[in-house]
């Protein structure tokens, strides 16, 4: 009887024992805007600080953690023997590919894969010493830390829970009607127009809180998903100011006409016609099809969203007909330069190959990669005679940005739902404003002036313009 009660109790033990083993934590997968990840990264280490984190331990792929390609944040240790209840795991790909990906359910991306850590990457992601960093509305430089993954990490594919976008989810529902849909799908949609139907209908819902006193852009602001703003710049390629005769701006009728012809003389932006400019062209480059950068740069200057551009490789080719999608095989666009880049680093990297006369380059891009293509050797452009800052877009003067989203099923529930909810109120609340290239201090108050990843949506923002169509005017409250 004795053996017989310890066996019983040594069984009961291992059961125990392999129950508590087996407890993981609640996973959460954020895809999106490549332009908005900093802000939006920034607010999940919020979310999670915030949430029994003694540290917030994060590991990513690329440059920095504001910057990931994709990476992973947990409100504790992970791997074997973690203490992490709740990991966020991102991978940006774009604003249409998230949305794709969100209502169709499907299991892709490249995710850092938490349960199947390399012993490296997780012994990396647990150290003391570069846990992320907590920043405050006047002190985002401090956001950032974690740990450089530069193995050849273990990754998996999943469905998101959550999608930040910078243009409205009706504005990438049209551009996808004009796509082709291979016959294999997308999910379970085998025809574009379900799909695009899918993308901009009502099960796609705003995360956050439904409304806030300081968001006085109405009392349905926020049902909009107005998280923050996002605004981008045009660019000229590297070598293109040492014999542009001039050229600083660029006109939004000159935007039209570049996205329609793909290559304009340089007189058209110089304002000049000497021999110089006329012999001189700039080739239009950008983003492909996942883009909401591409979305609103093209619906700023009232091209829109349904008529194919013209873009051009750093090689002065057209992108290739039928190019898919960075994330979504099955969908492309049948017209030679309708594609581009697949992320904005790409845009930049282009921008900054030396490049002599008669041939440039000019794109357009998110702040903080038109920071890292300036860096390179290219040159940031005015916009219809103003340049950038954040006093200006936030008084009307400079027009090229869009509200940013965060989105939803509404079939979302639990952990993840409320994760959701909070991120966003975050990014409103807080977040909206932090540079990925860490460049606000703690001496600085809002308004910040710097190139910030995005704007706050708060009292010092004092115009608005309406979410359709996307570039629409802008009024004064």
């Amino acid at each position: 009887m004795k053996t017989l009660k310890t066996l019983t109790l040594s069984l009961l033990a291992a059961a125990f024992a392999g129950t508590a083993a087996s407890a993981a934590p609640t996973i959460i997968h954020v895809v999106g805007s490549t332009a908005f990840r900093a802000p939006a990264t920034a607010a999940m280490i919020d979310y999670l600080s915030n949430n029994g984190a003694n540290a917030v331990y994060a590991g990513y792929t690329g440059s920095s953690l504001l910057g990931a390609g994709s990476a992973i944040l947990a409100n504790g240790t992970v791997g074997s023997g973690g203490t992490a209840t709740i990991v966020i795991e991102t991978y940006w790909t774009g604003s249409l590919a998230g949305l794709v990906d969100l209502v169709a359910g499907n299991n892709t991306g490249s995710y850092l894969d938490v349960n199947n850590l390399t012993t490296a990457d997780s012994t990396g992601i647990n150290t003391v010493a570069k846990e992320a960093t907590v920043g405050t509305a006047n002190n985002s430089a401090v956001y950032g830390g974690g740990y450089a993954i530069t193995d050849t990490p273990n990754t998996t594919t999943s469905a998101p829970d959550v999608t930040f976008s910078d243009s409205h989810k009706l504005t990438i529902a049209k551009e996808l009607s004009t796509a082709t849909l291979a016959p294999a799908g997308v999910g379970s949609y085998t025809s574009i127009s379900a799909l695009a139907a899918a993308v901009g209908g009502n099960t796609v819902v705003d995360s956050g809180s439904p409304s806030y006193p300081d968001n006085n852009a109405g009392t349905n602001a926020f049902s909009d998903g107005f998280v923050g703003i996002v605004p981008f710049e045009w660019v000229s390629g590297n070598g293109a100011f040492a014999n542009d005769g001039g050229v600083t701006n660029i006109s939004q009728q000159a935007v039209k006409t570049l996205l329609t012809q793909g290559v304009v003389d340089q007189a058209l932006l110089s304002g000049t016609n000497n021999a110089a400019d006329t012999a001189n062209s700039f080739y239009l480059t950008g983003r492909n099809e996942d883009s909401g950068t591409r979305i609103d740069s093209f619906s700023e200057a009232q091209f829109g969203v349904t008529t194919p551009p013209l873009q051009y490789q750093s090689n002065f080719t057209l992108f290739p007909a039928g190019s898919a999608l960075n994330t979504e095989p099955n969908i492309s666009w049948p017209q030679s330069g309708h594609s581009g880049y697949a992320s904005g680093g790409n845009v930049a990297t282009a921008l900054d190959v030396a490049e002599s006369a008669p041939s440039f380059l000019i794109g357009y891009l998110g702040v903080t990669d038109a920071v890292t293509a300036v860096s390179g050797g290219g040159k940031a452009l005015t916009y219809a005679g103003e340049a950038f800052s954040v006093p200006n877009v936030q008084n009307g003067l400079y027009t090229l940005w869009g509200y940013e989203h965060c989105y939803h099923l509404s079939t979302l529930s639990g952990t993840p739902l409320a994760a959701a909810n909070a991120i966003a109120d975050g990014v409103h609340n807080t977040n909206a404003d932090v540079a990925g290239n860490g460049k606000h201090t703690a001496a600085e108050t809002p308004p910040y002036t710097d190139a910030s990843a995005g704007i706050l949506n708060d009292l010092s923002f004092n115009v608005y313009r309406p979410v359709q169509p996307e570039g629409g005017p802008i009024s004064h409250f």
